[in-house]
């Protein structure tokens, strides 16, 4: 019988100096994923764990009692409670046999599901710390598909060399990052793709992958179950290959990307579709078919996640060309669309808001710059995914540098919520879809002013759900 205590397969984890935060990551669709804050001596015990990989328990007690003036029985004692309650709460695999673990059932931590009160708790400790909680890293900007809307303005780059992605995620692991997006172009078009995403887990990230899935076979699929990701993000823009590929430009990708899904399902990784509405596929999807069926398309034909029908999320280009702003619906299109989903879906404030929203994190606009990061496939380093670029790069920078020094994160950060004296008198400010003062610069050329398009979109969602309608 092995002696070993090894960190689970599914847990994702971070050090930070007063605590540890553990990430119990759920498979299958509609998954809850656990959050567990570890204080004093577990977070102790759980730091050699994290630090050998594969260490026995008498190996924790003997390197726990050369790091502190504790008694030996007292740091025994210690230990074999929390590798009980480790082992109960499924965070550690551990076979041997010590006889107080196999003789007691103790309690699992004080632990919350990630959409509770904890990660709240978490995320605001975050923003005022500003720690990057979150990191987006593309690693490529090649892609198979050639899709009409794609902010990308070159689908050819194969994105920083593999030792370069490696010295990124040594030091987004040293910042305190837990979630990690890999994204591109097309993440999966890189050959190393696998060894990049497991060198991740190694170094305790929690992963999110976003892809077309069009080139997952089961072969991929059962690799991206290895790597327990908290989801694996892909869109759809028809129920029907005609629509999808209208907008793909690539033949045969609807078939590609519905196999995908279906592959990933059947190796339990949770799915979570997109549905994004724009002019070219609103006439077939919206005239021909109902939003409840594309519901039901996504969550019962194919049994995944659907994470709803985005009418607003058309980026910009990356050199800042509006170009893809001209495929969102018009307004005639949106009062259709909203007028449908609201045969079937009652109107409640909080549905069309996000954690931003929550009054334990108000003070701060967002997190961009705060509990977020981008790095570009060329190692551009950015506050977030939409965030202007200015100069530094990992190449020439560290990103600590980059989080201290950088003029366009003070900017950021200084602007409070009273700045945005426009949208704090808005009529319409409960029914607001869209606040994004990066979103905000690149288009209007300012932080603080609000995008024109998205306040009709807003009044438009006040006229379909407002109480008195």
């Amino acid at each position: 019988m092995s002696d070993k205590v090894n960190i689970a397969n599914n847990v994702a984890w971070r050090i930070y100096p007063q605590y540890t935060v553990v990430l119990k990551i759920a498979n299958g669709q509609y998954p809850y994923h656990t959050l567990i804050e570890l204080n004093g001596p577990a977070a102790n015990i759980w730091k050699v764990i994290a630090q050998s990989m594969q260490v026995s328990y008498h190996q924790i007690v003997s390197q726990l009692g050369d790091a502190y003036d504790v008694n030996r029985e007292q740091l025994k004692n210690d230990t074999e409670i929390f590798l009980a309650k480790a082992m109960t709460s499924g965070i550690i695999d551990y076979k041997g046999g010590l006889k107080k673990i196999q003789k007691t059932k103790p309690q699992s931590f004080n632990d919350t599901r990630t959409n509770h009160r904890l990660f709240i708790t978490h995320y605001h400790r975050f923003q005022k710390e500003c720690i990057p909680f979150e990191a987006t890293l593309e690693l490529n900007t090649s892609c198979n598909q050639r899709c009409i809307h794609c902010y990308n303005n070159n689908h050819k780059e194969e994105g920083l060399s593999k030792e370069w992605i490696f010295e990124i995620l040594d030091q987004l692991s040293e910042l305190g990052t837990l979630i990690l997006i890999l994204t591109g172009g097309e993440p999966l078009m890189r050959k190393d793709f696998f060894e990049l995403a497991a060198y991740a887990r190694e170094k305790g990230f929690a992963l999110k992958i976003y892809t077309n899935a069009t080139l997952i076979n089961e072969g991929i699929a059962k690799e991206i179950s290895k790597m327990h990701p908290m989801i694996v993000e892909t869109t759809l823009y028809g129920v029907s290959a005609k629509v999808h590929e209208r907008i793909t430009r690539l033949k045969g990708s609807f078939h590609r990307t519905t196999q995908g899904i279906r592959l990933l399902k059947e190796y339990r990784v949770p799915v979570g579709v997109k549905f994004i509405l724009m002019k070219e596929n609103f006439k077939e999807n919206f005239y021909d078919v109902t939003m409840r069926e594309i519901k039901d398309y996504i969550t019962k034909e194919l049994g995944v996640g659907f994470y709803g029908i985005g009418s607003v999320p058309l980026l910009p280009k990356q050199d800042g060309s509006k170009a893809p702003l001209r495929h969102m619906v018009n307004h005639r299109q949106l009062m259709e669309y909203l007028s449908e989903i609201k045969k079937f879906i009652p109107y409640k404030e909080k549905a069309l808001s996000t954690v931003r929203r929550d009054k334990e994190v108000r003070e701060c606009i967002c997190g961009s710059g705060r509990t977020t990061i981008h790095i570009d496939s060329q190692g551009n380093l950015a506050p977030c995914l939409l965030a202007e670029l200015e100069g530094w790069n990992i190449k020439e920078h560290s990103i600590k540098d980059y989080l201290k020094h950088s003029l366009k994160l003070r900017q950021i950060r200084a602007i409070k919520r009273e700045d945005l004296t426009a949208c704090n008198t808005c009529l319409f400010r409960k029914f607001c879809v869209l606040v994004c003062i990066a979103m905000n610069k690149k288009i209007c050329g300012s932080y603080t002013t609000p995008i024109g398009i998205y306040c009709e979109i807003s009044r438009t969602y006040a006229r379909i759900f407002s109480k008195n309608n």
